[in-house]
């Protein structure tokens, strides 16, 4: 009888967190077609009639510009967690050349880089051919390296490696920013596993709900690869290693 209810219980469980997964993709979906609407309406303005509007409605246009790009950012999150909780992401490996991915992931970044004056080292040789889906291996290197340029000081150091070895190959991204302590490494690849850091005299952009790296970890396993996380605690800096097979 006992056992029958755990039994009940579990399901009962496993029921609710299959209904609220469905409340979350119905609302990102509800959510992301009025959006898309607007982003697309003030990318237009920016592009055709910007020379018409006065400095004054340039700002507005860009403050409404940033937070549409931030909700669209977590929309399409939610999606990406949803779709790998319910075994729905599927890959589209093809040969692709990793060097290539890395350096159009440093590029996009290149405005937050300017914004907080870091320094971005790349280590990388001139081509690496692997098997990967392309859109997806790029989000995993810009989740990574959007995680080292908010949690390293302005004016920090970053660096950005490759090393090929004969069954796999590591791409590193190494910071002198804030680091992990030991209860900080634990949550941080879990579902909204931010690190809370407001208030505590740190000078880094924290925003963000804190599921980047949880979706830059099971990207990487869907590739059949492993992330590491090496930190030696609080201001010593971090080191993310993602391993592909080969």
């Amino acid at each position: 009888e006992a056992e029958k209810l755990i039994v009940d219980e579990l399901n009962k469980l496993k029921e609710l967190d299959q209904i609220r997964n469905d409340l979350i993709r119905r609302i990102s979906h509800e959510i992301r077609t009025p959006l898309i609407s607007i982003y697309t309406t003030i990318i237009l303005l920016l592009e055709v009639y910007k020379e018409e509007f006065s400095k004054k409605i340039l700002d507005f246009i860009m403050i409404i510009k940033k937070g549409g790009e931030r909700l669209k950012n977590l929309v399409d999150n939610l999606l990406d967690v949803y779709d790998i909780e319910s075994k729905k992401l599927s890959l589209n490996l093809k040969s692709n050349d990793l060097v290539a991915i890395l350096k159009v992931v440093v590029d996009q970044l290149e405005p937050q880089r300017t914004k907080r004056q870091h320094i971005i080292e790349m280590n990388l040789p001139r081509n690496l051919i692997v098997d990967v889906d392309y859109d997806r291996a790029k989000q995993i290197f810009m989740n990574l390296l959007i995680n080292a340029l908010k949690y390293t000081p302005p004016g920090g150091r970053i660096s950005l490696q490759i090393v090929e070895l004969n069954s796999y190959v590591d791409v590193i991204i190494k910071d002198i920013g804030v680091g992990f302590t030991e209860l900080e490494k634990e949550n941080l690849f879990r579902r909204f596993g931010k690190i809370e850091r407001y208030g505590k005299g740190m000078n880094i952009d924290t925003e963000g709900p804190g599921l980047g790296l949880f979706i830059a970890r099971e990207l990487t396993h869907l590739h059949n690869g492993e992330i590491f996380l090496d930190s030696e605690g609080r201001n010593k800096g971090s080191k993310f290693i993602v391993r592909l097979y080969k």
